[in-house]
Order: C-alpha cells, then sequence, then structure tokens
C-alpha cells in the first residue's frame, strides 16, 4: 500500500498504527475505517493542529493488518492529495 500523507507502521507493542500527516485528512480516514469498514481502533493519538509534521494515530490490534491494509488501498490517492492539501496548500 502507498498511498499519500497515510503510513501503516508496527509499533513496539505489536499494535498496527495507522499514521496520517493532517488532521483533516485523519479524520477522513477515521470516519471511513469506522463507519464504512466497521474497523475500531484500539486507541488514537492526535497532533498539535498546526504543528509542523504533527501526526495523528490510531492504534489497531495485530490481527487487523491484513485487513487495514487491504481496505485502505481502496482508497484513491488523489482523493487523499486533494483532502490534505485543503489544510496544506502548496506554494
Amino acid at each position: 500500500m502507498n498511498l499519500p500523507h497515510v503510513a501503516v507502521v508496527v509499533n513496539d507493542l505489536g499494535h498496527v498504527v495507522v499514521e496520517v500527516d493532517d488532521y483533516e485528512l485523519f479524520d477522513f480516514i477515521e470516519d471511513y475505517l469506522t463507519e464504512e469498514c466497521n474497523l475500531l481502533s484500539e486507541w488514537v493519538s492526535s497532533g498539535e493542529k498546526g504543528t509542523p509534521h504533527a501526526k495523528w494515530s490510531m492504534g489497531f490490534l495485530a490481527e487487523c493488518a491484513v485487513e487495514l491494509n487491504e481496505v485502505l488501498g481502496r482508497l484513491d490517492a488523489r482523493e487523499l492529495e486533494r483532502i490534505f492539501l485543503l489544510n496544506n496548500p502548496t506554494e
């Protein structure tokens, strides 16, 4: 899976973590995962809005890894980029 501004990693505790570079994009992905895919995160960590390089994260149990990659892979990279640019316009 190669999506702009979104990464899926495994942390030291074995949780699968979805990391997002922007709040609006995080909100979109969180809504998509919970409302359309019925995947509920175990925890959420938020960056400080307006802080450069802030990340917003959702943690899932390790057994969700395959399903997360599958459903995130369905997202349109162009749409994710469009949402990201709402708060992060290029100059």
